[in-house]
């Protein structure tokens, strides 16, 4: 499974700006800014979303059944039309797992592995937080947060990763995100929009992924997500996912 394919896992799960002109807040706009933001919350989730993936040689639609556990699970089972599962996922908070139904083969890849492959870090908050549309990770005083017109931006950093966020002044969701190391790695651009209420608590429901791999000329990959209905179920999940011993790893 190449490296495009790969994506379509990590944002299948899942799922922009303006030029007018910025000011570095002072420190209680700040904290007034970091208290606005609007976070989702839940226990558990499901949905049922649209995914279109598209890169240099690819371009597929398909529907996804996604299930969650805050903090624990992402379960994703794929299917092109007709109700037939072409594929079936789980995401743990350290490995991605993936059943090619069509292929008959089983793929395991640690977050380790898929970070050093894409020049990016990625793990199952960046998942959660991308599919949900939080904030990759909580905002702080340590971050420079900037102000435009009907926006702010925060600016954090991770070790050497640089993470970009857009937040709406109108009503403190995120609407854009992009993690970049350096110009010549990988850059990822999430951007969020659609914005509905599910049991009072405001949730993108449209979002759209870019990954540009700065060491080639090769068209971005890019994964379009518009769900036609999220529920935040009360009762416990089941997240069914088995190896058949004949499939090859």
């Amino acid at each position: 499974m190449n490296k495009a394919y790969y994506i379509f896992w990590i944002c299948g799960a899942l799922f922009l700006g303006s030029c007018a002109k910025q000011t570095t807040v002072t420190s209680s706009a700040e904290d007034e800014a970091i208290l606005s933001i609007q976070e989702f919350d839940f226990n558990y989730l499901t949905s049922k979303t649209k995914v279109k993936f598209e890169d240099q040689s690819t371009s597929l639609s398909a529907t996804a059944s996604i299930r969650m556990k805050k903090d624990s699970i992402i379960w994703m089972s794929i299917s092109p039309g007709f109700g037939i599962e072409a594929a079936r996922a789980l995401i743990t908070t350290d490995s991605i797992f993936v059943l090619d139904k069509i292929n008959r083969q089983a793929i395991k890849r640690s977050f380790v592995d898929i970070s050093e492959e894409f020049g990016v870090k990625v793990d199952f908050n960046v998942m959660q937080s991308a599919l949900i549309g939080n904030l990759l990770q909580p905002a702080s005083r340590r971050d420079k947060i900037e102000f435009g017109d009907e926006y702010f931006d925060i600016s954090q950093r991770a070790e050497d990763i640089l993470v970009m966020n857009r937040v709406s002044k109108t009503h403190g969701k995120l609407e854009n995100v992009s993690i970049k190391k350096d110009q010549q790695s990988g850059n990822v651009n999430i951007s969020f929009g659609d914005f509905q209420l599910v049991n009072d608590r405001l949730v993108p429901f449209q979002g759209e992924l870019i990954f540009e791999d700065k060491s080639s000329d090769k068209k971005p990959t890019k994964v379009s997500l518009k769900h036609q209905r999220i529920d935040l179920p009360a009762e416990k999940l089941d997240f069914p996912f088995s190896i058949p011993a004949k499939y090859a790893p």
